[in-house]
């Protein structure tokens, strides 16, 4: 006979990979784990290994620290994927927030917000997410849908230059230099603010020509073109 005090253990891997993606049901589940080798016949090892690494990937519960920030880079998804926010660290090991909204009537996004944090209550799937800033003032900013997590880097400048618009995929870096915020995914966005507004130049890109501290950021645009965005300060892996 199997051991059955295994039981216990399968269920609880089963049971947080599941409330990390609770919209999944559970034979989507099941089949996103056949698709991964992972089916009929699998000893329940593989099963608990596989299961583990979903919830590694999509947890239930935001990873927290005693000191009450996020360990690790962290995206959540809340509100229907309206609102993005990144949970990340900036150069000198600050704990940074990146809120991004999409109105999903426009094609461009909203302007990407960066903001140091100081502590943020218990947050996972179905859970509303409150972070508060500096100054003590907690910040609702929906409800989450997803936890995912980033991966972390300690260099994204130098990692980014050179980078083509082909080879970064789904990533999305926020680049904060001296003309304002870009947001660079597969079109780059340019957001400048005025005295009363806010201006977005959405652009088409090929390559990350320069993307270095404290020297100008340089696109490359169709046609042989570059645009330098303003001097580099910070860049961050928002996704």
């Amino acid at each position: 006979m199997l051991d059955p005090t295994r039981i216990e253990p399968t269920l609880d891997a089963l049971r947080r990979a599941w409330e990390g993606q609770p919209d999944l049901s559970l034979s989507t589940l099941f089949g996103i784990l056949a698709g991964q080798g992972v089916g009929w016949g699998a000893s329940d090892e593989a099963l608990i290994q596989a299961l583990d690494s979903m919830s590694a990937q999509h947890p239930p519960l935001l990873p927290l620290g005693a000191d009450g920030l996020a360990k690790g880079a962290w995206l959540a998804t809340c509100n229907g994927g309206r609102v993005m926010v990144t949970l990340t660290r900036d150069s000198s090991g600050a704990a940074c927030v990146i809120v991004r909204r999409r109105d999903k009537s426009s094609t461009s996004p909203g302007q990407p917000v960066v903001w140091k944090y100081a502590g943020l209550r218990p947050a996972g799937p179905g859970r509303p997410l409150v972070i508060k800033d500096m100054d003590g003032i907690e910040h609702r900013l929906g409800v989450v849908d997803l936890l995912t997590a980033v991966r972390t880097t300690t260099a994204p400048a130098a990692e980014l230059e050179g980078r083509t618009r082909r080879r970064i995929g789904d990533s999305c870096y926020v680049i904060r230099t001296t003309e304002g915020l870009l947001l660079l995914e597969r079109r780059a966005y340019n957001f400048t603010t005025g005295r009363r507004t806010v201006d977005c130049d959405a652009m088409e890109w090929s390559r990350v020509e320069q993307c270095r501290p404290g020297q100008p950021l340089i696109l490359a645009l169709p046609g042989g073109r570059q645009r330098d965005c303003g001097a580099v300060e910070e860049v961050f892996l928002a996704q």
